[in-house]
């Protein structure tokens, strides 16, 4: 079970780190260059990494690597975004968004932008391989590649204060009060993980 455990952990970090080739939906790892690292990935070589998704928050901004349980349910993919009701959006020829539904909603904090989709996005946004049919399997862009394509966005408001110089009918405003506040929306590339 430790083991297993183990070979999770380094699997998953060592996808994070995009330091793996696809060669024949097995992963070929580049070669490690201190003594230790070799050792550790020596067991993972060869691998089927046909499980993994790459995994956009849009509340963080964060883009990683995840594993799909099983790459013949829809029920995963579901368990991965948090959401029932799932819409599938073609990313290219050959790859596919699958996102909430639900998740553009009233009291939104925080969206994501896809280049070349008309709709922003709401909450976690799974990317994967293939034309959305199962089975499943992982992408083959690569994660910074991928990245390129998203904008991950959120409101923030700013204060506006009073002129030092402000005159209204009634006489002098004291300068420094908060006028108004004005909304801007933050955009910023996903952060790889």
């Amino acid at each position: 079970m430790a083991q297993d455990h183990l070979h999770s952990t380094l699997k998953s970090a060592y996808c994070r780190a995009l330091s793996l080739s696809r060669v024949d939906g097995q992963v070929a790892f580049a070669p490690a260059k201190s003594s230790w690292a070799r050792a550790l990935f020596k067991k993972l070589e060869g691998k089927d990494m046909e499980n993994f998704v790459y995994l956009l928050e849009s509340e963080s901004a964060i883009f990683r690597a995840a594993e799909l349980p099983d790459r013949n349910s829809i029920a995963s993919i579901s368990g991965l975004i948090g959401s029932d009701l799932i819409q599938m959006i073609r990313f290219d020829d050959m790859h596919s968004l699958f996102v909430g539904e639900e998740a553009l909603r009233a009291g939104l904090t925080a969206f994501t932008i896809f280049d070349g989709y008309p709709i922003p996005l709401a909450g976690k946004i799974a990317l994967l391989g293939g034309d959305g049919s199962k089975p499943y399997r992982s992408p083959s862009i690569m994660m910074t590649e991928a990245a390129r394509r998203f904008k991950c966005c959120r409101p923030v408001l700013d204060p506006v204060f009073v002129p030092m110089d402000r005159v209204v009918n009634k006489g002098l405003i004291v300068a420094g009060a908060l006028e108004s506040l004005q909304v801007r929306i933050d955009r910023r590339s996903p952060v790889l993980l």
